[in-house]
Formats: structure tokens, C-alpha cells, sequence
């Protein structure tokens, strides 16, 4: 928390004075690495210096809680893209829908966060929430077809999908395999473009 209070107060790591005060009321992209663990005070207290963000990469977000990350989001209303990661309590629709609320302007949603699962309801609150997404990612989620069909006749504007490390899920009987880009094939003719790797 001390590098980060020295360097949005306007001093360097080294604690040399910078010029620029009040530099992070301009910043618009914020990125942090696998490495770098985030808490609910650090991201509020980043969240409360930077109201233009607009570029979020959260990897090692698993230290922040539903309610700080709520707490954090409402600060920043220009967000158009966003890696998200494992958040303390799961991303379900709820923190869904708060993220709809303060992100009108979202175009790209990418939800990093393992068993997250792909279905109708999630798949509704995604596409009324965000029905002006570019692209759209998932990664180590559990997916079912009917959940990528509601987001891609909801979401018009969706041109891309990424889907990595993914299970499909079975809809009639729960079984599950690897998702492949033959899964998606039935979505071809539609402007949408699925990447799928191996």
C-alpha cells in the first residue's frame, strides 16, 4: 500500500517529488499483474484518484470482496473494457448487474475467473446489462450453449468471442468435455467471430 500511496500522491518510488500532482485524475488504464494482489483498500483507494479509468485488468484480484469491488466501480462510469479475475464470493449476477449499472459504456467484457458458469441466467443478466458488448472472453468457465445463444441474439453488436480453457456443458444431462471451436460452429453464418484455443 506504501508504493502505491507514494506514487498516486505525486512522489516516486524512491519518495522524490514528481511534478505532476494530481497526475491520476488523467489516467485512464489500469493494469495489474498476476503478481501484484489487490485488497478491497487498495483498489477503493485507486478508485477514488482515477475517475476516467476506462481500461481495467484485474488478474489477482482474489483479495477483493463483492462489496469492494462495488464500492470501487461506482467511481469509475467510463469503463469500456475490462479483465476481470477472481473476486472473494464469486461473480454471479448480482455483481453483474452493479457492474451494468456503473459501466453504461462497456464494450468489452472478459471474465477470468474459474467455474464461472455460462448459463441462461447468467447469460440474460450479461446481455441486458451490457447489450452494446464488442467482445466478449471466458476463461476456465463452465459454458452451455443456451447461455452463449441468449448473449449472441441480445448482445447485436458482439463481433467477438473468446472461449479458453472452457468446459461445455451438457444441457440435458450435466456432462461435461472440453470446449472446442467445433462447438460453436452452429453460430458461423452470424457476424460473430469465436476464437477457441487449443
Amino acid at each position: 500500500m506504501d508504493l502505491i500511496k507514494s506514487t498516486i500522491e505525486g512522489h516516486t518510488a524512491y519518495g522524490g517529488a514528481t511534478p505532476l500532482e494530481g497526475w491520476t485524475q488523467s489516467l485512464t488504464h489500469l493494469f495489474f499483474p498476476h503478481n501484484f494482489h489487490v485488497s478491497d483498500r487498495i483498489l477503493l483507494y485507486i478508485a477514488q484518484r482515477t475517475p476516467k479509468l476506462n481500461f481495467i485488468v484485474l488478474n489477482s484480484s482474489n483479495e477483493i470482496t463483492r462489496s469492494g469491488f462495488s464500492k470501487a466501480i461506482a467511481h469509475w462510469k467510463q469503463v469500456k473494457f475490462i479483465i476481470l479475475g477472481p473476486i472473494d464470493g464469486g461473480c454471479d449476477v448480482d455483481l453483474i448487474g452493479e457492474m451494468g449499472k456503473n459501466w453504461k459504456m462497456l464494450e468489452h467484457l472478459n471474465i477470468h475467473i474459474d467455474n464461472f458458469v455460462v448459463d441462461r441466467d447468467n447469460s440474460i443478466v450479461i446481455a441486458k446489462n451490457f447489450p452494446g458488448l464488442l467482445s466478449l472472453g471466458f476463461w476456465h468457465s463452465s459454458i452451455y450453449k443456451s447461455g452463449i445463444n441468449t448473449i449472441l441474439h441480445n448482445c447485436k453488436e458482439l463481433i467477438f468471442v473468446r472461449i479458453e480453457g472452457c468446459m461445455l456443458m451438457d444441457e440435458k444431462n450435466g456432462s461435461r468435455k472440453k470446449a472446442g471451436i467445433r462447438d460453436f460452429i452452429e453460430w458461423s453464418a452470424m457476424k460473430v467471430r469465436f476464437k477457441v484455443p487449443t
